[in-house]
């Protein structure tokens, strides 16, 4: 693995190292495979594929040319990408989101907000009930033992 930049492909066969080689990728289990890029290509004997995003298997296949043109690709090679940070937190999302167990940061947010919400609602309808005042009495004298009482 080279630190910085990808895959790191060391000692390539060496025998007839007159003759071309190219090597290809693939990130997608060989569905597809892809050129690794004039770097990876010609009489060579390594091979860097940068630009592969990390903690990704990766497939790798060697094509060797001849005067007859380049002949037919080896057997598939797999290898795995150096993992960071944030390849093992997608990945982690990812099985999360599998296994039906994921709330995004935005669920959290807005239930912490409601929560935070009704604790406010329900302390501000007591601080007013406590603050209320009685109504005044009617105006006049009260007395019971009087007509039109």
């Amino acid at each position: 693995m080279h630190p910085a930049s990808g895959l790191y492909l060391p000692h390539l066969p060496t025998h007839l190292l007159t003759y071309p080689r190219k090597v290809s990728y693939s990130t997608d289990g060989g569905e597809t495979w892809v050129s690794a890029g004039s770097k990876c290509s010609g009489t060579i004997y390594e091979c860097v594929i940068s630009g592969l995003p990390a903690g990704t298997t990766v497939g790798v296949v060697v094509q060797a040319g001849g005067a007859a043109g380049y002949g037919p690709y080896s057997t598939e090679a797999f290898g795995e990408t150096q993992e960071s940070q944030t390849s093992r937190e997608c990945e982690s999302t990812l099985r999360a989101q599998a296994e039906g167990s994921y709330i995004s940061p935005g669920t959290i947010v807005a239930i912490s907000f409601g929560v935070v919400a009704f604790f406010l609602l329900v302390g501000g309808g007591f601080y007013l009930a406590k603050r209320r005042q009685p109504p005044p009495p009617p105006g006049g004298v009260h007395n019971p033992g009087k007509a039109g009482y």
